[in-house]
């Protein structure tokens, strides 16, 4: 069982939220019933958020923060934890299920179908690994290439391909900035062109503007959702 102070540390570190001593205990209180592996001797939990449940927490962060999501203390939030819930989303939207999200270091992120813990009978449940890369425009100017396409998918072979994954585990790209040439059709190609192909999916997220953003799964084939978020994915907020 955590400690205040690890439970604290917990959400600072993800999420850039501070607790008072009456949301610490709140807050274990919230964990403890929803802890996901029994308790280890090192106080290791698997806690499980939904979407709703980690938009909440995030905007209370940044109400007593004053903060904003581009802040620093707001970096994982920011790069992995919202394309997630937007992710996450679309999956229910597809009706591959509702899932829990559970931020952890190797990989970024684990989904968890809610109907797995509806029917679970011991303490192994199987999630779906999701790694995260955060691209931002100065990191893609600054690489060699003929467009942006190109330099997007080099990006990606380079700090993503080079390393071992788990069969079932999924990519998920972020950009946090529209790119006008952005050609998703060839950032796949190229992509595919590569020997290596360590993820079970490939997923990128882009920021549009005003409430709208695009999904790709660029492998193993091309689909592209453009989305509002208000209109076709905070309906389905669980």
């Amino acid at each position: 069982m955590w400690t205040k102070e690890e439970c604290n540390s917990f959400f600072k570190k993800t999420l850039g939220l501070e607790l008072t001593e009456k949301e610490l205990n709140e807050a274990l209180d919230y964990l403890q019933k929803r802890n996901l592996s029994p308790s280890s001797i090192h106080g290791n939990w698997n806690i499980g958020f939904t979407p709703l449940k980690l938009i909440h927490l995030v905007n209370v962060a940044l109400e007593k923060t004053k903060g904003k999501l581009q802040d620093t203390q707001f970096k994982k939030v920011s790069e992995e934890i919202f394309p997630t819930i937007y992710f996450t989303l679309l999956m229910a939207k597809l009706n591959y299920g509702k899932h829990l999200i559970v931020s952890s270091d190797a990989p970024d992120i684990a989904l968890l179908p809610v109907e797995a813990l509806k029917n679970r009978r011991d303490n192994t449940i199987k999630a779906f690994p999701l790694e995260c890369i955060f691209l931002p425009p100065e990191v893609i100017n600054n690489t060699t290439g003929e467009n942006d396409s190109q330099k997007i998918a080099k990006l990606i072979i380079e700090k993503k391909f080079i390393k071992r994954y788990g069969s079932q585990t999924m990519l998920l790209v972020t950009l946090n900035k529209p790119i006008e040439d952005l050609n998703v059709t060839e950032i796949s190609k190229l992509l595919l062109k590569n020997e290596v192909q360590p993820f079970h999916q490939i997923w990128l997220f882009c920021s549009l503007g005003s409430d709208k953003i695009s999904l790709t799964k660029l492998c193993p084939n091309l689909l592209a959702y453009d989305l509002n978020i208000q209109t076709d994915l905070n309906p389905l907020l669980y």
